[in-house]
């Protein structure tokens, strides 16, 4: 006996609902993907370079304002506090690990010294100061 298959009718409602979750698991993506970069506190201009080399910044390291503010992983902190919290970091993430210092064009060169000073102290052993590149040399 063959029993014939009822076919039903699709509604406009069953055919949006995957498009609705599709959507939702983008924008739930895009906040965490957003949410991963860690901005300043303040803003910051690095400096021209005509010996820059193009390399990736790493994404945690100290900034230093153009009114001598300094934030940590874009925490504003002290310079005590900066010291202390880069020396409670595990020996293993301190030894090898580049620090990035990104230092306003505007700033006081003084200042960087005095922030170079403290993270030397606390242990890094490496610092890459960011700038960026002049592309007028490059024409």
């Amino acid at each position: 006996m063959i029993v014939p298959i009822q076919r039903r009718e699709h509604t406009a409602e069953e055919n949006v609902l995957p498009l609705i979750n599709i959507v939702f698991l983008l924008l739930i993506f895009f906040m965490m993907a957003g949410a991963l970069s860690v901005t300043t506190p303040f803003p910051v201009e690095p400096p021209a370079s005509r010996a820059a080399e193009a390399t990736e910044a790493p994404r945690e390291g100290v900034a230093i304002g153009a009114d001598g503010r300094v934030a940590l992983d874009g925490e504003e902190v002290t310079l005590e506090e900066l010291g202390q919290r880069l020396r409670g970091r595990p020996r293993e993430e301190r030894g090898q690990r580049i620090l990035a210092v990104h230092a306003d064009r505007e700033g006081r060169s003084e200042r960087l010294l005095e922030v170079i000073e403290v993270v030397r102290e606390a242990g890094v052993e490496r610092i890459r100061l960011l700038s960026i590149g002049n592309d007028a040399d490059a024409a």
